[in-house]
């Protein structure tokens, strides 16, 4: 028997049960309507009024079958009824109320097919949901490791730059680091413009430097051959290298040379030293056989004083036009410039500052050099 067949029978078994029992015809009318329209919680009240018993005609009696699949509207009105019945005794044939169960379908809020990742909440985890079709989807949040809210900033590494970090609340944090432009780390001595003082600037590793006043000229006694070698002309070819390590050029016009023992001479003529140039004063006038300087060194002969002492120690100095010391250095024994001296440049051997320019008055600012670097 179908479906429809079943739902036929059934309506003409509840017409002909409840026909002799309903007192007014209104009800009956009622009942029927409801009945074939499907209208589930009308029909429920229709057969939940009292009605008297009538002895079986040989009918089986019914208990509580599952729903009817194909007819869902009628559903309520039949399994009401069926349940009405075998409360009060009422006997139908047992084959209409016996429907074959509901077909699982997509919304039913059971995960009963292969074809269902979810139903409802049924199979539903956490940060996701389930969609009309009975597919899971996963919902954005702050921890999926993708920026795809529009409160995240970031989300884990996905968004964050260099020195940058995400925190638990998907929003960046700067990491301290030199380049910043805040002192935030042991490490550095500034960043930027913080920290730094007058006549100071700050290196790209965040280390502070002394920086000479802009426009002013600094001169120093670089380097000194006291003792040349006889292929470096002896004596009469000693020198000493001026190197003027500051930002402008420096009038050198009236300025004088001497040893620790000796009188200050005079350099000849005007002497322009530029920033970074360098100058070689030496008592011999054929000093450029013996040596091969850079371009753009200047040579002056001139005296050193009484002439650099070989053996023992020594110091020269530099005094500018009004005879105040500009620079001084001590070698081997003697001590007037700095203690102790230098260390004592033997035959052929120079001692120079490293690096160029250097100037702590202290030993610490020279080397001894093997190989003597004019110019350079």
């Amino acid at each position: 028997m179908t479906n429809e067949e079943k739902v036929d029978l059934f309506h003409n078994v509840l017409i002909n049960n409840l026909k002799p029992m309903l007192k007014h015809k209104l009800i009956l009318i009622m009942g029927c309507a409801l009945a074939l329209a499907g209208i589930a919680g009308t029909a429920r009240a229709v057969t939940q009024m009292h009605v008297p018993s009538v002895p079986s005609h040989g009918m089986r009696q019914i208990s509580r079958i599952p729903r009817l699949p194909m007819h869902r509207p009628l559903q309520a009105i039949m399994d009401g009824l069926c349940e009405h019945f075998a409360d009060n005794r009422f006997f139908i044939p047992f084959h209409i109320c016996e429907l074959p169960p509901p077909e699982p379908i997509c919304g039913d809020g059971v995960m009963n097919q292969e074809s269902e990742q979810c139903d409802g909440e049924d199979g539903v985890g956490e940060h996701q949901t389930c969609t009309d079709q009975c597919v899971l989807e996963d919902v954005p949040y702050c921890g999926d490791s993708v920026v795809n809210q529009g409160t995240e900033q970031c989300d884990g590494s996905a968004g964050a730059g260099e020195h940058q970090v995400c925190n638990d609340q998907c929003v960046l944090e700067e990491i301290p680091h030199c380049g910043d432009g805040m002192m935030n780390q042991e490490s550095e001595q500034c960043d930027g413009e913080d920290g730094v003082g007058e006549g100071q600037i700050c290196t790209d590793q965040c280390i502070l430097e002394e920086v000479p006043p802009a426009g002013e000229a600094r001169v120093v006694i670089n380097e000194v051959l006291a003792n040349p070698s006889e292929a470096q002309g002896l004596d009469a070819n000693e020198w000493i290298e001026l190197y003027n390590a500051g930002t402008a050029s420096a009038d050198l016009t009236g300025w004088s040379v001497k040893d620790s023992t000796g009188s200050p001479d005079v350099l000849p003529g005007s002497v322009i030293l530029a920033p970074g140039a360098f100058a070689i004063i030496s008592p011999g006038a054929d000093v450029g056989t013996f040596w091969s300087f850079p371009e753009g060194t200047q040579v002056i002969q001139s005296s050193i004083g009484n002439g650099l002492t070989n053996s023992g120690g020594d110091a020269v100095m530099l005094m500018n036009a009004e005879n105040a010391v500009v620079d001084q250095a001590s070698y081997g024994a003697n001590t007037e410039a700095f203690d102790p001296g230098a260390d004592l440049p033997t035959d052929g051997k120079s001692i120079s500052r490293s690096p160029n320019g250097a100037d702590t008055d202290t030993a610490a600012d020279w080397s001894l050099l093997d190989t003597p670097t004019p110019g350079m």
